[in-house]
């Protein structure tokens, strides 16, 4: 009994369930009006992509009422109300979700007539053109796309394509629609004839059309409207029209339909009426998914694509280069190479790679023993030229000599030579020339002076390669090279060992010119030391005279001391203590100015700098005390010593002092100059301040360039060697302006035994 009850529960449940889903689950019905023979290309076309987007949408649940409103055959105004009586009677009580026109008098006939029998009902029209219908004053509940009538844009195509037209030919039908698209298409084209003639098809039967089409003057183009009706009242499909009349004509045919272009139109400003199917498909989405109270989607306006048939330009002999740019080509039939180009390459590449293989295996084991010595002697020489790049560049200028005498056997063996001969001139016409000889029989390199021929007469001029060594327009040089006679010299050993040469003649200008460089810095700074100790002749005349003075006052104190009597021995003895010492004093005075100006080499010592300053006020009293100036010295005691010459800092501190005293002569105020010390990580500062007017920003980016002053008569090189001095004793020189005014110059050089090379 509970299994009969059980299943009677189902027999009775199961009907509910599936009415209950019917209610829930309503198809969406749509409401297909036609304006146009549903069965013509452009109709079909529009119908079969608007169904099949709905219908990828709604799978299911889909009902689609169609409807075919024949208006373009039966255009009288009594029969539309017929019609709306008809869908009165048929559709009453009916509620569609969209309604969808195909074609403006479809969108004309549902707003005027059929607006009371689906009240509210949303409207998506398509395929629809102004001015059959204003857009601008449709309802809320009406949207879709408009399709602008684009015979501007074809007439525009077949004039870039024609340039030397002289007539064009207008061919329209005589129904009511095809007097409206005349009519169009005149305003549209007239502007832009600028002498075309327009020549007008309209009172014609299908035979007469053909006749005219076939007896087209030339220079001739034609333009296809809407001919839906001859004068005769035959009914045609404008599409099943082309093919017959295109076959025909003496002249190109352009057309504003997009089906029309591959039945013999040449091409034109087209609608695409299954583009326009497809996207009011998607319209149709969006309506059927809107929530409710939401807006309808906006109106869309079509783009006017342009397009040709690529075998109508062929067959006209229409010139592709006329195409409009933005243009899209149908239709074109590939060449040959498009069709087989990749075919023929393979085909090439295949007998190619066979001919190549051939060639190779012929000519292998040739290839492989010269690449095998070649590459052995590219590894070998780019060994050589980075040994002895390192070792160039590794030296110092006073190096070079002894890595010469290394790289010497390295080129001789390189250039399978038995000698090799390294002559470097003079720096002047007196001296001798250094040569360096290597033999391959004993391996060393010996130095002589010389020609190298009278050293070593058994391995001269036997194979002899001379490599001038110049750069620029100047020789350093020689490296010969001798091989055993009836040997030649291969042209790429010529090459690679011409590059060793420029090598080594970079490395003899580079010794060269470190030579003459470091002979020139000497000789300035030892005009600058002369030039700084001429500037102090009165410091050097007020240095002497005290001690002198002092010398004669005591020698004549002595003398009467020695006078009385008995004579005073002691007084005396301690008179001619202090005449010694005086002495002294003057010769310690005449030495250190003799240091200055003497031209030697710099020496490398333990230098206390605050004896340095002492030194330095000392030689530089008399100029301040002539210009009104004082020089304050703040020493701090505590300074460690530095390494260096100290002639060389003096030079600099004079130099840095003399400069603080010039830039107190513009001064108004306080005229003070200071020299102070001080020690900080590891470093020893010296500072030369002053209270003058500062230093301009031009001045302070330019003050240490050589040669730039700031005195009429100044030569711009003080600085340049103070900076000098301070770098050779690995310190560095710096300059800036004092918050407060003046300026100060900062000496920074490190503490202790840090060595320095000058």
């Amino acid at each position: 009994m509970v299994r009969c009850g059980i299943l009677l529960t189902l027999i009775i449940a199961a009907p509910a369930e599936s009415a209950h889903s019917g209610a829930v689950d309503q198809p969406k019905r749509i409401l297909l009006l036609y304006a146009h023979d549903p069965n013509a290309p452009g109709a079909a076309a529009f119908a079969r992509q608007l169904k099949a987007v709905v219908r990828e949408q709604f799978s299911t649940g889909l009902v689609i009422y169609e409807e075919n409103l024949d208006l373009d055959r039966f255009p009288d105004p009594s029969r539309s109300a017929q019609l709306a009586r008809y869908f009165t009677e048929k559709y009453q009580g009916f509620q569609p979700d969209v309604i969808v026109t195909e074609g403006s008098q479809a969108l004309r006939f549902v707003r005027d007539r059929l607006a009371g029998l689906f009240p509210g009902a949303p409207i998506v029209y398509g395929l629809a053109f102004e001015p059959v219908v204003d857009f601008s004053s449709l309802p809320a509940n009406i949207t879709g796309r408009r399709l602008p009538l684009p015979f501007a844009a074809t007439y525009s195509l077949a004039r870039a394509l024609h340039p030397d037209a002289e007539r064009v030919v207008l061919v329209s039908g005589a129904s009511p629609m095809d007097s409206l698209l005349r009519s169009e298409a005149l305003r549209a084209m007239s502007p832009l004839l600028h002498g075309v003639d327009l020549a007008l098809l309209k009172d014609w039967s299908y035979g007469e059309l053909i006749d005219s089409l076939r007896s087209l003057p030339p220079r001739t183009f034609v333009v296809l409207s809407s001919f839906a009706r001859d004068r005769l009242g035959r009914e045609f499909n404008s599409g099943d029209l082309i093919a017959s009349l295109t076959r025909v004509s003496s002249a190109p045919i352009y057309g504003i339909a997009r089906n029309w272009v591959g039945d013999g139109v040449v091409g034109g400003g087209v609608m695409d009426f299954a583009d326009d199917g497809m996207r009011i498909g998607r319209i149709v989405v969006r309506v059927l998914r809107r929530a409710p109270n939401e807006p309808m989607p906006p109106a869309e306006v079509a783009a006017t694509p342009i397009v040709v048939d690529w075998r109508q330009l062929q067959r006209w002999g229409l010139p592709e280069n006329r195409v409009p740019s933005g243009t899209e080509v149908l239709f074109r039939t590939p060449s040959l190479w498009e069709r087989y180009g990749g075919a023929i390459l393979i085909a090439l590449g295949i007998i190619g790679f066979q001919s190549l293989l051939i060639a190779l295996l012929l000519v292998e084991r040739k290839r492989r023993v010269r690449a095998q010595r070649a590459v052995e002697e590219q590894v070998a020489y780019e060994r050589l030229m980075r040994a002895l790049t390192d070792d160039m560049l590794r030296r110092s200028p006073a190096e070079v000599t002894g890595a010469l005498e290394d790289a010497l056997p390295r080129v001789g063996r390189f250039a399978t030579a038995s000698a090799a001969v390294l002559v470097v001139p003079p720096d002047d016409t007196t001296g001798a020339a250094t040569c360096l000889t290597w033999t391959e029989a004993d391996d060393s390199v010996r130095r002589h002076a010389g020609r190298a021929d009278t050293a070593l007469p058994s391995v001269m001029g036997n194979g002899r390669l001379d490599i001038p060594l110049i750069v620029g327009d100047v020789t350093y040089g020689t490296l010969e090279l001798h091989r055993t006679p009836g040997l030649d010299w291969p042209a790429d050993i010529l090459t690679r060992v011409g590059a060793v040469g420029d090598l080594i003649a970079g490395a003899l200008a580079r010794t060269r010119d470190g030579r003459v460089l470091e002979q020139t810095r000497g000789q300035v700074e030892h005009m600058a030391r002369v030039a700084t100790v001429s500037g102090l002749a009165a410091a050097v005349s007020h240095e002497l005279r005290q001690p002198l003075t002092a010398i004669r006052m005591n020698a004549a104190a002595g003398a009467l001391l020695l006078a009385r009597t008995p004579p005073d021995v002691d007084e005396a003895r301690v008179i001619f203590q202090e005449i010694v010492r005086d002495d002294a004093r003057a010769s310690e005075v005449i030495e250190h100015f003799r240091t200055l100006l003497r031209k030697e080499g710099s020496v490398s010592t333990q230098v206390d700098l605050n004896t340095v300053c002492r030194n330095t006020a000392k030689l530089v009293e008399h100029e301040f005390t002539d210009r009104q100036a004082r020089l304050v010295l703040r020493l701090d005691q505590q300074v460690p010593p530095v390494r260096g010459d100290p002639v060389q800092l003096q030079q600099a501190l004079i130099n840095l002092t003399l400069n603080a005293l010039d830039a107190l002569s513009t001064s108004t105020g306080d005229r003070e100059a200071a020299i102070s010390t001080g020690a900080s990580n590891g470093e020893v500062m010296i500072h030369v301040t002053d209270t003058g007017p500062g230093l301009a920003p031009d001045v302070l980016e330019r003050v240490f360039e050589p040669f730039f002053t700031t005195k009429p008569h100044g030569l711009g090189m003080g600085l340049t060697i103070v900076r000098t001095i301070v770098e050779r004793h690995h310190g560095m020189l710096r300059a800036e302006n004092l918050p407060a005014g003046g300026a100060v110059f900062t000496v920074r050089l490190p503490a202790g035994g840090a060595n320095s090379r000058s």
